[in-house]
């Protein structure tokens, strides 16, 4: 990957805030480095933590003093699971519902459905050996109702963008409000991480203007796709009136709910005369700036 590309991407991940943080999928490791992958983008970014999950897992990356950095995992690792298959000098476990193949110590010959203990540190997962029985902690009765709590994380950005013309196909990553069908994709990222019980209480998209024919309003809908279609996008819903006017802009909560149970994205279905930035020139185009409480 040219040097250029991830000075770029550092550069715009470390305009996130200290207080907040992104999720990426850990790739590899190389000393104190991590390679990361961020929606459709790879980056090696420095690793300040205590150990990395398995390739494959979601790794937290946060702007620590103006320097972007993996933390750790973004969710905790087991420390025991079950022995599903044998081997050497690597042994099958299986916790939380995750497959594992990792090393054993010496001193343990890894058995057929024996529980055993995991540790994790900077060089992986090892099994230490068979331990006595799995916890028996009770968890708490859960509460009636109420005291969910408010979360605002950082914008969701969009991973792709485009605009659909009738004969022409996806012919621009920029985003057009006009008689063409420009879209904003946002993988599964909204669904897998909004509750469906959630109540949505602000919603917003960023819009970086590129160009204004004529400032009438666009007609943004919702649209069915997590990732571009190969032919013309299908959009579901009533049109929301929105003119061309740079920056943060409300749009209806009821947008949220659908995508929070369902794959899709926002687009322009008509109106308009003006073109947005594409997620290739100004990656907040598109970006979803959400609150909600459960």
């Amino acid at each position: 990957m040219p040097s250029d590309f991830t000075d770029d991407l550092a550069s715009a991940l470390a305009q996130i805030p200290t207080v907040s943080s992104k999720v990426g999928i850990f790739v590899s490791r190389s000393g104190n480095a991590a390679t990361v992958n961020i929606g459709s983008s790879s980056v090696t970014l420095p690793f300040v933590g205590l150990y990395l999950p398995p390739p494959g897992h979601p790794v937290a990356i946060s702007s620590q003093n103006g320097q972007v950095v993996v933390t750790g995992p973004a969710r905790p690792l087991p420390g025991v699971g079950k022995i599903t298959a044998t081997g050497s000098p690597r042994a099958t476990v299986s916790a939380w519902g995750v497959t594992y193949v990792l090393p054993y110590h010496t001193s343990y010959t890894p058995t057929l459905n024996d529980d055993v203990a995991i540790v994790w540190s900077a060089d992986g997962g090892l099994i230490t050996g068979k331990v006595s029985a799995t916890s028996n902690v009770v968890p708490p009765d859960q509460n009636p109702g109420g005291g969910g709590g408010s979360f605002h994380p950082a914008p969701f950005t969009a991973i792709d963008s485009g605009t659909y013309r009738a004969g022409s196909g996806w012919w621009t990553n920029t985003v057009r409000a006009n008689v063409d069908d420009g879209c904003w994709f946002y993988g599964s990222k909204i669904k897998d991480t909004i509750p469906d019980a959630a109540t949505i209480t602000s919603a917003r998209i960023y819009l970086p203007i590129q160009s204004i024919i004529i400032n009438a309003p666009g007609q943004m809908r919702l649209h069915v796709h997590p990732t571009k279609p190969p032919g013309a996008p299908t959009f579901t819903g009533s049109a929301f009136a929105m003119s061309a006017v740079a920056g943060w802009r409300d749009i209806p909560t009821s947008f949220i709910d659908y995508l929070k149970t369902n794959d899709g994205g926002i687009g322009f279905d008509g109106g308009g005369q003006w073109v947005n930035y594409g997620v290739a020139s100004d990656q907040l185009s598109g970006a979803l700036d959400i609150a909600w409480t459960i």
